[in-house]
């Protein structure tokens, strides 16, 4: 502890040898956190010579409450910081002995520590269309800040704006705290758009982006805009403040600075966005048809991490319908009984002690029909002779037009049979999966082939 402890000089208390004095400190009975406001409970002893009790929050002297004559008390600390912090309590005493009534001893101190966890969850967006900081608690420096309903990207926006000129300026836009405490995986983005108009291209007006944490307690400055090359409209901006932010409470602020505002008309920021994003995804799933009913996934490996599991997550027509993971393993080739279009996700699952993250592939999807017995009968097959890159289709029924579409869904080549086979060159087309639609008079089917 660094309290320091208000002592009478030596010389005064040798002049009273047979007088004693001591100050006995307060007992915490509880301490509780709600939000920002700490309730501490303490009792004290009758001494009549009590005049108060200083409150300390991480040995930084924050409050003093005047004594009521109770031996039981309940006091509350508005407005406190999260995080972990250590409150102490001492008993200020008057030593009326000696005729010095203005002269105080502190006792020792009682201590302890208590948890404030507290702040907006991510993701936390702002766009101003409620039309006040209040509503998500920003704070502002002065009037200079407004939100503006005819600027914006899209309007409304918050606006720097002075009406009056400002010399040496330094005005702020102040967010609520925000909650990445235990958060240990992935990065924390900040996005947003900002504009300027300016008057003169000083270079001496200045933006500043900044993140404050409560481990630190201060603000760093991330970004530093400056009205050095004149105006410029809606720019969009993204910062990864895992630094500043990961495992903290947070907060984010917007500072207008300069030596003259009437060199600027208004900076103007919108579309704030805080946001966790995990660690990208480090394998692709790759899948084939192997038959009518039956789905090959191949799983190729990008990078290498340690994981806690990776997960597998099947939907037919977009309703989940399967979930797979390390211990309930997916069956490859996977075979259904149902029509539909089939879409896997790799989900990558990283955990700490307190933190769980997880991050998804982009889905692969196969369309499977299931036929009737009779659809069987026309069903088209199709076979791909892999070393002249020819492909030979047969059916039952009349091919009166076939189409041939790349990945992307391009149509680039379109034949028409009138009879129930073809022989299709594919040598002339890169490698890759390419589709082709097969129209009969018993209907149409898509088919995917693969050109090596």
């Amino acid at each position: 502890m660094k309290i320091r402890h208000i002592l009478l000089v030596f010389s005064v208390l040798a002049l009273s040898p047979w007088k004693t004095f001591s100050c006995d400190p307060p007992e915490i009975n509880n301490i509780i956190c709600n939000g920002g406001n700490v309730l501490i409970s303490f009792q004290v002893s009758s001494d009549s010579t009590i005049i108060g009790f200083n409150f300390y929050r991480d040995d930084e002297m924050i409050d003093f409450l005047p004594q009521t004559g109770d031996t039981v008390y309940n006091h509350f600390l508005t407005y406190q910081p999260p995080g972990d912090h250590n409150y102490c309590i001492t008993a200020v005493c008057e030593l009326t002995a000696l005729d010095f009534p203005a002269e105080t001893i502190e006792s020792d101190p009682d201590c302890e520590s208590v948890g404030c966890y507290y702040g907006f969850d991510l993701p936390f967006t702002e766009n101003w269309s409620l039309g006040s900081f209040e509503t998500s608690d920003w704070e502002i420096s002065s009037d200079a800040w407004i939100i503006s309903d005819e600027e914006g990207n899209d309007p409304p926006a918050a606006m720097f704006a002075p009406v009056e000129n400002l010399v040496d300026y330094n005005e702020m836009l102040e967010s609520y705290y925000l909650a990445a405490y235990g958060m240990t995986e992935g990065h924390i983005f900040l996005t947003y758009d900002l504009s300027l108009s300016s008057i003169n291209s000083t270079g001496t007006e200045h933006f500043l982006v900044q993140v404050w944490n409560h481990t630190t307690e201060i603000y760093s400055t991330i970004k530093d805009f400056s009205n050095q090359n004149g105006s410029f409209g809606w720019i969009s901006d993204t910062i990864d403040i895992r630094p500043y932010a990961m495992n903290k409470f947070f907060r984010i602020r917007f500072v207008a600075q300069g030596e003259n505002s009437t060199d600027i008309i208004s900076w103007g920021i919108d579309n704030i966005s805080v946001y966790r994003e995990c660690d990208p995804v480090e394998y692709q799933l790759e899948s084939y048809l192997v038959n009518d009913t039956c789905i090959f996934l191949e799983t190729v490996e990008k990078s290498r991490r340690d994981l806690v599991d990776i997960l597998i997550y099947v939907y037919r027509d977009e309703f989940l319908v399967g979930i797979y993971s390390s211990g309930y393993p997916m069956p490859n080739p996977y075979c259904v009984q149902e029509s539909g279009e089939y879409c896997f996700w790799m989900v990558w699952l990283w955990e700490t002690e307190s933190d769980q993250c997880e991050s998804w592939s982009d889905p692969t999807c196969e369309q499977i029909i299931i036929y009737s017995v009779e659809e069987a009968n026309t069903k088209i097959p199709l076979f791909y002779i892999d070393d002249y890159n020819l492909c030979r289709i047969e059916s039952k029924e009349r091919i009166d037009r076939l189409e041939l579409f790349d990945l992307s869904g391009r149509l680039i080549k379109t034949d028409f049979p009138g009879k129930n086979s073809f022989q299709a060159d594919l040598s002339a087309y890169l490698p890759g999966i390419y589709f082709f639609r097969i129209l009969t008079s018993k209907g149409q089917f898509t088919k995917k082939v693969m050109i090596r």
